[in-house]
């Protein structure tokens, strides 16, 4: 356990030195004040009235942000260093492939949860500027924090496919096609849809509208599980045997 701790720490701290992580915070930045300044100032939000909606706001960072930024890390942290044999430096380390794997996407995985803190906060302090209720900014935070589970299940997957590629551009490309594919196929077989993960990145949902399904979580956090488990232990077979 020691040695997992000690490649966690390691893992996690070179990504947040790296200047791509005060990038991703501005962008954040900037989406979350750009959107309530639409929200707020603009005509816009007028005309089109879905502007004001918090949904609008959770979907774009957990439809599209988020995701993307997954990919990023993911592919950096095992295609980047592969490509560039960095990953050998890693490898001499007294620690099982098991655990240097697991330790790089746990890494990836709180540094997503810092960006959605991050997130919630400044989307508290914008609505506070405009003078939303408290519950209503609590709700509002707690519906980011929320969906940081489905967002586990894809750096998951995002990982395992990185294990099938070498190339990080085609990784990515890759895990963009699983998103759309898992969209559609979710709009085309509603039936099939109950088994894929990605559906319940709507979590934020419940929280903003009220309808709080008990059976609904336990049901997302079961699918969930299930995707960690297997993308996890088909992702740890491929990195045991690949060659540096």
């Amino acid at each position: 356990m020691q040695r997992f701790k000690a490649a966690f720490w390691n893992e996690l701290s070179r990504i947040f030195r790296k200047r791509k992580t005060v990038v991703f915070s501005l962008i954040n930045l900037v989406i979350v004040g750009f959107y309530y300044l639409l929200y707020s100032f603009s005509p816009v939000s007028i005309m089109f009235g879905a502007i004001g909606s918090f949904m609008n706001l959770h979907g774009l960072f957990f439809m599209v942000v988020f995701p993307l930024f997954i990919f990023m890390e993911i592919m950096d942290v095992f295609s980047g260093e592969m490509s560039n044999l960095v990953i050998r430096n890693v490898l001499i380390r007294p620690v099982t492939r098991t655990k240097i794997y697991l330790a790089k996407v746990c890494a990836v995985c709180i540094f997503i949860l810092a960006q959605i803190l991050f997130v919630a906060v400044a989307s508290g302090v914008f609505l506070a500027m405009t003078g939303t209720g408290a519950a209503s900014i609590v709700k509002n935070s707690a519906a980011f924090i929320i969906t940081f589970i489905p967002m586990v299940g894809l750096a998951f997957t995002a990982a395992f496919i990185s294990q099938v590629v070498r190339s990080g551009l085609l990784g990515m490309l890759l895990c963009i096609f699983f998103m759309l594919a898992s969209y559609a196929a979710e709009a085309l077989m509603p039936t099939l849809s109950a088994f894929l993960f990605l559906r319940h990145i709507d979590m934020y949902k419940m929280l903003l509208t009220g309808n709080i399904q008990i059976y609904g979580i336990f049901s997302a956090l079961f699918i969930i599980a299930a995707y960690i488990g297997v993308t996890f232990t088909a992702g740890v077979l491929l990195f045991e045997k690949k060659e540096f």
